[in-house]
């Protein structure tokens, strides 16, 4: 499926200074799909494929729905990160997912699960995330959403913003666990 016939918007948000300099306030911008879109749409699926054979490494982030667009990024992907955290919809969404892609036919090396939040435990533990899903949690990223939200607010990806607070290891711990996974690819991982 092309991404000019499924895309309906984009949606842009970020917060941009007060015109008085007082703090920061929501902005927003929208782009309907049109024809004209559409047409430029498939200019940037002609770039997307430019990149691809550019850079080693290409991250899509997509809605959790497996929609038909949502289904030809994954088609395409090496590796599937499925991010859940300790809440029981959570956890009941990635059993859902977990058999629609084995129904699908992707192996079970192409999916691989974070467990976001992982030091917020909600009465679970890892191992009882791992019971229910029948399955092992490849990576945990513990939360920091001070960290996390005053850096997004700065646009400075936390990674940076602090390199040794435990969320920005962790991240850095899963790229470098996904680097040995893709070794054609690790350059580019272990550079980040």
């Amino acid at each position: 499926m092309l991404l000019a016939t499924a895309l309906q918007a984009v949606v842009s948000l970020r917060l941009v200074p007060r015109a008085d300099g007082r703090g920061r306030v929501p902005g927003a911008e929208v782009l309907i799909n049109s024809a004209a879109v559409a047409d430029n749409m498939r200019d940037i699926e002609k770039a997307l494929s430019i990149i691809r054979q550019v850079y080693e490494v290409m991250v899509v982030d997509t809605r959790a729905a497996l929609s038909d667009d949502v289904l030809a990024f994954l088609d395409a992907s090496d590796l599937i990160l499925e991010v859940l955290a300790y809440d029981s919809m959570a956890i009941r969404a990635l059993a859902m997912a977990d058999e629609a892609f084995a129904t699908i036919g992707y192996p079970p090396s192409k999916l691989e699960a974070v467990l976001n939040r992982s030091d917020s435990t909600g009465g679970f533990t890892k191992a009882d995330v791992e019971e229910a899903l029948n399955r092992k949690i490849e990576h945990e990223v513990v939360s920091d959403g001070k960290l996390v939200i005053a850096a997004n607010n700065e646009g400075v990806p936390f990674v940076l913003a602090n390199p040794d607070a435990p969320v920005s290891q962790g991240v850095r711990a899963m790229a470098a666990s996904i680097a040995a996974r893709l070794p054609g690819r690790m350059a580019a991982l272990a550079r980040h």
